[in-house]
This record gives structure tokens, sequence and C-alpha cells, in this order.
């Protein structure tokens, strides 16, 4: 496709920013050229090549605009160009978010407007689960801009960011300073391994040793609000359920819902699939009061992120549905729920 369209306006590769002066002069990025020229001459053949400077623009401006594909559960499954929602720019407060159906992407609002206008419509183009200072190294690092949004610039907001940015490094009273450098630390150096034993496929158990281990070193010494307790939690959440460990996963998962709709907000993709997931477990584990309670709070979310056509909002009316029969038959049965 040489093109697409949003709203009233066309969006084509040509429109796109390649930073092209910048890659060459990253140190990391630049290294990944030649592995792309390499994979275009698998592709295309040797004699097929254009011109160098044309592949580092093409490079760029895939790198750049790319959007990682995420499955229903919001797994990484692949990464697309799509031309399309390269129009919508970042805000660290976004008011819309980015979801998928397979391999289609969906912008949806997450909040009324008063008239549809795209050029107001502002997705995040990384997490918002992160302090200003980390969202501003990001952003210039892997898309070469000084975010200029309203919550990294308005004055008048700044009070309301900054507590958040407390929050999301707030240490217990009770810890010395020495132990909360030391443990915020190993905890980013933790965050850090995780991914990469995540991206390898290693064992989950191996992965739940590592969380376990770390969440009792942040335990006295870091807030629970802190984003690098919170990112621990997500990982030995994800490890529970691999392993089967129910109980568990819904411990460290229910810690991480207060922190999600402080820092998401409380209509956000991530929310709606944490309380998806939450809910399925506990239907599993038949505490039916307790699933149906997370399953109708996770409803109200994805109707919005997703809208209720998308293939997760029909399922979760399914377990809700599903939910209630059995709550009707055992109070028939007068047994407890």
């Amino acid at each position: 496709m040489e093109f697409e369209k949003v709203g009233p306006y066309t969006r084509s590769f040509k429109d796109l920013m390649s930073h092209e002066e910048e890659i060459k002069n990253d140190t990391k990025m630049s290294k990944e050229i030649p592995v792309f020229i390499m994979g275009l001459k698998l592709f295309i053949g040797e004699e097929n090549l254009p011109p160098y400077n044309e592949i580092v623009d093409i490079f760029g401006k895939m790198v750049v605009n790319s959007y990682c594909i995420y499955s229903g559960d919001l797994q990484e499954i692949g990464t697309g160009l799509y031309l399309g929602a390269s129009f919508f720019d970042h805000s660290c407060e976004p008011n819309a978010a980015v979801t998928f159906n397979g391999p289609t992407l969906y912008v949806r609002t997450l909040q009324d407007m008063d008239e549809l206008d795209y050029k107001r419509i502002f997705i995040s183009y990384i997490d918002q689960m992160a302090t200003t200072k980390e969202r501003q190294r990001s952003l210039k690092e892997q898309y070469f801009f000084v975010c200029q949004c309203y919550r990294c610039n308005d004055p008048k907001l700044c009070g309301a960011w900054l507590l958040k940015d407390i929050l999301m490094t707030k240490t217990m009273k009770c810890a010395t300073e020495e132990d909360v450098t030391k443990v915020t630390e190993e905890s980013k150096r933790t965050v850090e391994l995780l991914a990469k034993k995540k991206k390898e496929n290693d064992a989950p158990s191996t992965i739940l040793e590592i969380c376990k281990h770390c969440l009792s070193q942040q335990e006295g010494v870091l807030d629970p609000s802190n984003v690098l307790c919170v990112k621990i939690l997500d990982q030995a959440f994800d490890a529970s359920i691999s392993l089967g460990k129910w109980e568990e996963a819904i411990d460290f998962s229910l810690a991480t819902l207060e922190p999600y709709r402080l820092y998401y907000g409380n209509y956000h993709p991530n929310l709606g699939i944490q309380l998806f997931r939450i809910g399925k477990i506990e239907l599993f584990m038949e505490r039916l009061n307790a699933a149906k309670k997370i399953l109708l709070q996770a409803e109200k979310v994805i109707a919005v992120t997703h809208g209720t056509k998308h293939p997760i909002y029909q399922d979760l009316l399914k377990l809700i549905d599903q939910c209630q029969e059995e709550l009707n038959i055992r109070k028939l049965k007068n047994i407890s729920v």
C-alpha cells in the first residue's frame, strides 16, 4: 500500500521521518545497519540494493515508526510498520491507546471528545510507568526528540506529575540511605536480567526464583508504589501462571493494581488486561464472587480500550456469563462462594 488515510489526512512512506543523521551518529543503532543490509541482500539480491544513504533512510523510517505487535494478553509477537498510525503524535499523558486484533492495529480514544480532531489525538510511544527523566531519556534514545507534551512542560500541572515521579521512586521511611541505594541498583539490574531471560525463554521457575529474591530485598526498603517493585511483581505474575501456581499469581498481581491505576489511569489496555487475567484465575480457582468483581472491572476498561467488538471483550463477556451461571447454581444448592 502506497498510502493510508487517517480521517482527512493522507500518510505515505515518504512522509515518515528517518532521523538519518542521528542514526548514523548513534553507536548502537548504526551497528544494526550492516545487519539490515545483509537481510536486504538475502531478500532482494545484492544487485538490487539501493544506494547506502537510501538504505539508511529506509532503515531509520522503519526503526523509528514501527510498532510492537501484541497478542491479546499483551505478549509481544512481532513488529509492524503502520503508515496511518504513524500520523499520531506522542504524549506522556495520552488521550488514546493502541491495541491489536491479530496484525490489525487500532487507535481508540480513552476519553470523550467534543469533536473528532485527529491532530488532537495523542498516543504514548513508550511505557507511561516511568519517571519524567526516564521517559525523556527513552524518547530521546529511541525517537530522537525531546518531549514537549504538557505532562513534561506545563508548569500549572507539574505539581501533579512531580507527585507521580516521587511515588514511582518512593522508599520506606525506616530504610537507610545505604539500603535504598543498594536495593534500587540491584532492582534495576534484576529488571534488565529478567527481560533478557524472558527473551531467551528461560525456565519460569528460574525467573520466579529471581523475582522472589528481589522482592524479599525490596521489602521494607522500597515502597509498594515504586515502579521497580511493580515491574518485578509483573514478571513474578507471569512466571507463576506458567508454573500453575495460581495462589502466588493472584498475590503478585493484586499488588500491581493500585500502581497500575495510579500510573496508567482508569482506562488503559494494560490495566484492562491485568484485571482480565486476574479474573480468569479467580474463576478457575472457583472463587466466584472475587472473579465476578474483577471481571466486571475489566469489562468497563476493555470496552473503552479495545471496543465491544474485539475478541478479547467477547471472551470476557463469556467468562462473566459463566461466572454468573455458576453463582446461580451454587445459590440454588446453598453452596458457599
